[in-house]
C-alpha cells in the first residue's frame, strides 16, 4: 500500500471480504490511503459494513469513488477469482499481488492499462528474487 501512496493513490476499493481483509485495511490506513468500500457479492447486503466500510456488490465497482482497486485476498486461487470478477466491471487500475499469474492475464491486463504491482509487505516479487 505504501507504493500506491507514493504513486499518488489516496483511496482504494478492496475486492473480496476474505479472512485477510483486515491486513489490507490496516496497510491502507498506515499508508494514509482511505478504503472507500469492500466489494464482495457473497457478503454484501443493504447497510452491511466491515469496520465502518461499506460492503457492496461487485457491480458497484464501476462507480468511480476510488483511485485504485486492490484484490484483498492472499490465496492465489481466491485472488484470481476476485480479480476476474472485477476486471470486466471497472476501468480503475486493479492491483492483484497474490493471484495466479499465467502470462495470458498479464498480457490482457497490460493491454487494458492494468498492472500487477509488487506486494508491499516486505516481499519482493518472484521475478526479482
Amino acid at each position: 500500500m505504501a507504493g500506491l501512496a507514493r504513486n499518488g493513490v489516496r483511496s482504494v476499493g478492496l475486492a473480496s471480504l476474505g479472512k485477510n481483509v483486515w491486513a489490507f485495511v490496516r496497510g491502507a490506513k498506515l499508508a494514509g490511503i482511505q478504503v472507500t468500500a469492500v466489494f464482495d457479492d457473497r457478503f454484501c447486503a443493504e447497510g452491511r459494513r466491515y469496520r465502518g466500510i461499506p460492503v457492496l456488490p461487485i457491480a458497484r465497482v464501476a462507480d468511480p469513488h476510488f483511485d485504485a482497486l486492490v484484490v484483498a485476498d492472499m490465496s492465489p486461487v481466491h485472488a484470481e477469482i476476485a480479480r476476474r470478477a472485477v476486471r470486466g466491471v471497472t476501468k480503475a487500475e486493479v492491483h492483484d499481488w497474490y493471484g495466479i499469474s499465467d502470462g495470458v492475464n498479464a498480457e490482457e491486463d497490460s493491454a487494458q492499462g492494468r498492472s500487477k504491482t509488487e506486494p508491499l509487505i516486505g516481499v519482493a516479487p518472484a521475478s526479482s528474487r
